[in-house]
């Protein structure tokens, strides 16, 4: 039989693998962005009218 005990330190340790991997999410957005506005230079066409998405509201120094 299977042991459903929870596991504090492990559920710990998935929150914070789930926290940093929203952050990158984030900052891959912000890096696909910036590199569609460079393109958008490179091409001498005026840049896009939306503003960068934002990345980070809680960075915990990682």
């Amino acid at each position: 039989m299977l042991n459903w005990r929870r596991d504090p330190e492990r559920e710990m340790r998935l929150k914070e693998l789930e926290k940093r991997s929203k952050q990158l999410e984030r900052e891959l957005a912000l890096l696909d962005w910036m590199h569609s506005e460079l393109d958008l230079i490179e091409a001498d066409l005026p840049s896009s009218s939306s503003p960068p998405p934002t990345t980070a509201a809680n960075s915990s120094g990682c």
